[in-house]
């Protein structure tokens, strides 16, 4: 997802380098009312109303939207398969461009991790509530992909126990907010499944 905040900001910089107009009178948005702006992520800069509904404009055209969807799909098909995976970066896409709070989010984010606080805003209300089919044998297939076909039990086994522990939402989550933990948590797992 760092591809996102990427091209955001190249959109961002052509958009106020090129299509700023002499300092107006708009109002700057309130990044306390208006972005879920974690505490340790201080605004880089102040966004008029003007700015954001040039984003906005940047933001919705087919070029970004097929980017954000190709990068999206490409990042998320080892966990959500390649066809759940391009339904929910489309979502995420259509999501992202109507919500001021998290676009405000992206444009005024000054540190590299900032996309990964809030990021998961972005995909959680495309996510499916259950680990589905499609989802399992991407995983196995990426994981004997990876470890080779004498492990595909191993693989099945710690599917399974993936999904006894999380749920679709709260592993995504987990890779936003913590992925090091998470990988370790899985390690944890293949590990247990290794040894029955």
């Amino acid at each position: 997802m760092k591809f996102v905040q990427v091209a955001f900001f190249s959109l961002l910089a052509v958009s106020l380098v090129f299509g700023q107009k002499a300092p107006t009178k708009a109002a700057p948005i309130d990044p306390k009312a208006s972005a879920p702006t974690p505490a340790t992520t201080m605004p880089a800069f102040e966004i008029t109303e003007e700015d954001m509904a040039m984003i906005r404009m940047l933001l919705n055209n087919e070029m970004f939207k097929n980017s954000f969807a190709e990068q999206c799909t490409a990042e998320s098909a080892t966990l959500l398969g390649a066809e759940q995976a391009a339904k929910s970066c489309n979502c995420a896409y259509d999501g992202l461009i109507k919500n001021d709070k998290l676009l405000y989010a992206l444009a005024t984010t000054d540190n590299d991790d900032g996309f990964d606080k809030w990021g998961f805003d972005v995909i959680e209300p495309c996510l499916p509530e259950k680990f589905t089919a499609e989802m399992g044998k991407a995983f196995v297939n990426q994981c004997v992909a990876e470890s080779g076909e004498a492990a595909r039990s191993v693989c099945e086994c710690t599917y399974k126990e993936i999904t006894k522990k999380y749920t679709v939402k709260s592993l995504v989550k987990s890779a936003f907010e913590n992925p090091e933990k998470m990988q370790m948590d899985l390690v944890m797992i293949a590990g247990g499944c290794a040894l029955k």
